[in-house]
């Protein structure tokens, strides 16, 4: 078999599928027999009677996110994007080859019915958690012009690789990111630390490599960053002594927790932390740490929790500790 229908025949696979996920029916189901077939009931059923066919699982969730926006405008483009797609299944599905769309065009007119239809719908998306699943792949570039409005990201604990999206600042309404327990590579970007109103920050347990931008010290309403089991070297960046700036309602929020353990961090631990007093949790674990526990530590009279285990520590155990009493 020949190129050329081989490409043939992925092209009609991809529609019959195309087709099984709109319509939630498989070219063997009891109904197709006779002259009756998946490429012809999708077929007959364009343009009017198009919603018929659709899965109704399809429908509910559509209705589920609709929230409190228009839903006539919505429930339009839902039905215009519909027949779009029914439309590209039954033009890759047709029997004879040469008839069938090539993939350069279903690409093409796919992208179309996203930008169009689909584009303005998540405009308004809030949130994004997609947390403990399999998924796998690269993070497309496309992720970071999802809606300004969103607060919550959530990408953890699947099998995501690569690098993290290098404009990621254009999600400037991100109250929590969460990318920890993937395959990520490369540095962290410079761009996270222009998330100014950025809570919580997990990019615990990936490959991240490189040092700590010193950007991150400047995000002033942060008060948990996670950045255990990577790679990261170099030093905790002096910027961070900056976890107590105000913002802009004139409130104080400053750095709970700061775990930055196993990584391959280098010498003296940084006093500067100890201008963070509202520091609850400090894990420094993981053998690269040497010297002194900074005096300054004895003003960070929140602190519940201190990991300093298994780095090259010496000289006395301070005295002070006795007095940190949540500890």
């Amino acid at each position: 078999m020949g190129a050329k229908a081989s490409t043939e025949g992925d092209v009609y696979s991809y529609g019959i599928l195309l087709l099984e996920m709109i319509t939630g029916k498989g070219p063997t189901d009891d109904m197709f027999k006779d002259d009756l077939s998946l490429h012809h009931f999708a077929k007959l059923s364009l343009p009017e009677q198009v919603m018929d066919i659709v899965y109704p699982v399809l429908l509910e969730e559509a209705k589920v996110t609709q929230g409190s926006g228009n839903h006539t405008n919505t429930r339009k483009r839902m039905h215009a994007c519909l027949i779009s797609m029914v439309r590209i299944g039954v033009l890759c599905s047709t029997e004879s080859p040469r008839e069938r769309m090539e993939m350069k065009d279903v690409v093409k007119e796919m992208h179309a019915i996203k930008d169009l239809y689909l584009g303005n719908e998540l405009s308004s998306l809030r949130q994004l958690i997609i947390c403990n699943n399999r998924l796998s792949g690269v993070l497309p570039d496309s992720m970071v012009n999802l809606s300004t409005q969103l607060t919550w990201l959530n990408i953890g604990s699947n099998r995501i690789f690569e690098n993290i999206p290098s404009r990621i600042q254009n999600l400037v309404g991100l109250t929590a990111l969460k990318m920890g327990q993937n395959f990520l590579t490369g540095n962290i970007p410079i761009g996270v630390g222009k998330l100014n109103k950025v809570e919580v920050l997990h990019l615990d347990r990936n490959e991240l490599s490189s040092q700590i931008p010193s950007s991150l010290g400047y995000i002033s309403r942060l008060f948990i960053l996670v950045l255990s089991r990577n790679n990261l070297t170099g030093r905790i960046p002096s910027s961070l002594r900056n976890c107590n700036l105000p913002v802009e309602t004139g409130n104080l929020k400053s750095l709970q927790t700061l775990n930055v353990s196993n990584n391959k961090l280098s010498r003296e631990i940084p006093s500067l932390l100890g201008n963070c007093l509202s520091l609850e949790y400090l894990w420094l674990d993981g053998r690269f740490f040497q010297g002194s526990i900074p005096s300054a530590f004895s003003t960070l009279r929140g602190l519940q929790s201190l990991n300093l285990s298994c780095n090259i520590l010496f000289v006395k155990i301070p005295q002070y500790l006795e007095n940190l009493s949540a500890l």
